[in-house]
């Protein structure tokens, strides 16, 4: 089973890094980030992933990443991601990807350049075509943090359609992850 970990990071003050205890390059990376809401997310998701890791007696310090980007520790197989104002961690053990998204307008052009005919069938004629095309984007982000390959494949040979993934939505939020073998998915709000 898959399990999510939701944080809301409405109340996380990003002005005061140091005193949420993050600390390893994690650190550094939050404080070049120019926008204050991009701080806000980052220092959740490691708020998240730094209690996952104390659980299995690591630290941020021991968090890698690879030649693509992806972070890994390891022997422990996790993914984060953040949108609005969520931060959000998965943990498997199998590989995993997650990527959540706030609902927003349906971006035809991306569409059109990004996802497959049945994909865009799908968008087309759902009754809520903004969540479909959200539902949809993120099982793709979700695949892709799962291969460790990041966003330079093609997105739209990556066919949702028949994939592994499992995606909800919770109010504006929609969440998707993706593991080797489907498995369920478990929210837990932190």
């Amino acid at each position: 089973m898959s399990v999510v970990y939701l944080l809301s990071v409405q109340d996380i003050d990003p002005a005061h890094i140091e005193q949420y205890g993050i600390d390893g390059e994690r650190v550094a990376h939050i404080r070049e980030m120019h926008k204050a809401d991009d701080r806000r997310r980052s220092i959740g998701a490691s708020l998240l992933l730094k209690q996952y890791l104390s659980k299995h007696g690591r630290t941020l310090v021991d968090v890698q990443v690879t030649s693509d980007g992806k972070p890994y520790v390891e022997g422990l197989r996790f993914s984060i991601a953040h949108s609005g104002t969520y931060a959000a961690l998965a943990v498997s053990d199998t590989e995993i990807g997650i990527d959540i998204e706030v609902i927003r307008p349906l971006p035809a052009m991306v569409m059109e350049r990004k996802f497959n005919k049945e994909e865009q069938s799908l968008v087309l004629h759902s009754d809520h075509p903004d969540e479909m095309f959200m539902r949809i984007w993120t099982a793709k982000e979700a695949y892709l943090k799962m291969k460790g390959t990041g966003i330079r494949t093609n997105l739209a040979a990556i066919d949702t359609c028949h994939m592994n993934a499992e995606t909800t939505t919770i109010g504006d939020l929609v969440i998707s992850v993706c593991t080797k073998q489907k498995e369920p998915m478990k929210i837990v709000l932190v």
